[in-house]
């Protein structure tokens, strides 16, 4: 009886042991950044998961896992061996390849990828935060002007020799033409009070009005508008109504998380298109049919080229909300002395509230307000 006993409460034990923890991050090889919302799949299966906006992945799988597949359009897919002897988490790069996949253009037969196109579409409104009945969060963003590497490596600092290139790379590494950081409590209500807070905010380095002035105009809070804005542009939203007549989609894979799919998708305006497009990718999960993930950056970019990224999260209540926006610019038209600038914004968000009891009293007639401290913070508030 005993036995018996022991062996009951010993089953739960020996099923979390099965548990097998895959964490790590991904990044490019050539330039050493993490990437955003690589596919990964176990044990040669559907399986798995996507890192998150900052390349990070951190799933456990009720299984031994013998192999991993990291899968990223524009590069080689890479397979790792599981054994005793790996170490985590993993430091996984990826090599950039020469396939052009947005190029196809299907012309005959059914798309499978427009299925999942409408079904997001037609749960757009359910899914759009300005739909729920009120949410609250707080952000904290930084956008930062630096000098892009590769580009300095060109110049004449490749005249330098190697220990003077090193504390140049150094340098590069803590410094920055311009730093500007703020953090924010936003509060919505149904159908159109919308106040923000700026709690805190400073900037550093250089007050270039160009700089300040993309930093400020940002992306669209979420991708379920009729069209999506990227520095003060409105772009037509891939899936807005009658998309799949005006861009051309193409599922380029699936991942099974638990009861739940995911479907990566490429999405680019036709040849024939008459409109200002998008083109990048798009990860539908089957829960709901939201926007899990989202790359994207415009068709044509002759001044500066931008790619926006945004990830989103289930909150308690079933709702898919904006967790992390990423953009990055290329500043084509500047130059210092040979060098391109770059811009690289982060936005986070955390604390977020569903359906909170707002009051409409507590909204101020002015939508954006800053603080009387907000440019007093001490370093240690910037740290936390």
């Amino acid at each position: 009886m005993k036995k018996w006993i022991l062996t009951f409460f010993l089953l739960p034990l020996l099923g979390v042991a099965q548990l097998q923890k895959i964490s790590g991050v991904v990044y490019d090889k050539s330039s050493k950044e993490t990437l955003p919302f690589v596919n990964i799949t176990v044990n040669k299966s559907k399986l798995g998961t996507a890192a998150d906006i900052d390349g990070r992945f951190d799933f456990s799988v009720n299984e031994e896992v013998l192999n991993i597949k990291f899968s990223y359009i524009g590069y080689e897919t890479l397979e790792m061996d599981i054994t005793e002897k790996t170490k985590f988490p993993l430091e996984v790069y990826l090599k950039e390849s020469n396939n052009e996949l947005d190029q196809i253009e299907l012309v005959a037969g059914e798309n499978p990828a427009h299925r999942i196109i409408k079904n997001a579409t037609a749960h757009r409104k359910t899914n759009n935060p300005k739909n729920l009945e009120s949410f609250s969060y707080t952000s904290y963003n930084k956008f930062i002007v630096t000098l892009q590497r590769d580009s300095l490596l060109e110049t004449e600092v490749m005249l330098f020799d190697d220990s003077t290139m090193q504390e140049v790379e150094l340098f590069m590494d803590k410094q920055h033409l311009m730093v500007m950081e703020s953090a924010s409590e936003r509060q919505y209500k149904k159908p159109n009070l919308d106040n923000e807070v700026i709690t805190a905010n400073r900037i550093s380095g250089l007050k270039n009005p160009t700089f300040v002035f993309l930093a400020n105009q940002l992306q669209s809070f979420s991708f379920y508008e009729d069209f999506v804005s990227v520095v003060g542009v409105d772009y037509l939203n891939p899936i807005s109504v009658g998309s799949t007549k005006k861009y051309n989609f193409l599922l380029l894979d699936t991942t099974f998380v638990g009861l739940d799919t995911t479907f990566i998708i490429s999405f680019r305006p036709k040849k024939s298109a008459n409109f200002v497009g998008l083109h990048g990718l798009l990860y539908i999960n089957s829960d709901g049919w939201a926007i899990q993930n989202v790359i994207a950056e415009p068709l044509e970019q002759p001044d500066f080229g931008i790619e926006i990224q945004q990830l989103y999260k289930k909150f308690p209540g079933g709702s898919w909300f904006p967790y992390q926006m990423n953009y990055d610019f290329t500043f084509n038209n500047l130059n210092m002395d040979g060098v391109k600038p770059i811009g690289i914004g982060r936005t986070y968000i955390s604390e977020v509230k569903i359906n909170p009891e707002i009051d409409k009293k507590d909204f101020s007639k002015i939508a954006i307000v800053i603080e009387n401290n907000a440019t007093k913070r001490e370093d240690n508030y910037w740290e936390s």
